[in-house]
């Protein structure tokens, strides 16, 4: 279990480092921080998960240190605010197949319950 997902290269090494059975579950308490990061220009990181999701082999290609895993199983379980959600979801990310990778839940609460 881990947090802070913030690139494609981040992801693609996390699987990496955890050698010959690469399944990782980010547990993300603000997930509208990972389209944040995602919305930046130049970001791998919607690529990376779409690349985890379908099972195929992660590779981000750099100059210093290329990066190759197979047999990834990647997970990422988040909480947000519709608000969040709506602000920084790139509709880009909406249509270009990120999003339909997740299956999102919308929760309410009947109540608030006091201490006594």
């Amino acid at each position: 279990m881990q947090s802070g997902l913030s690139s494609g290269e981040g992801l693609a090494e996390a699987a990496k480092l955890a050698g010959s059975d690469p399944r990782l579950l980010f547990v993300e308490k603000e997930f509208s921080s990972v389209w944040k990061h995602a919305d930046r220009r130049g970001n791998s990181l919607p690529m990376a998960l779409r690349k985890a999701w379908d099972g195929g082999s992660i590779q981000i290609v750099t100059k210093k240190d290329p990066v190759r895993v197979t047999g990834s199983h990647v997970s990422l379980w988040g909480q947000t605010t519709l608000d969040d959600l709506g602000r920084y979801m790139d509709p880009v990310e909406v249509f270009s197949g990120t999003a339909n990778r997740f299956l999102f839940c919308c929760t309410d609460r009947a109540r608030q319950l006091r201490a006594r």
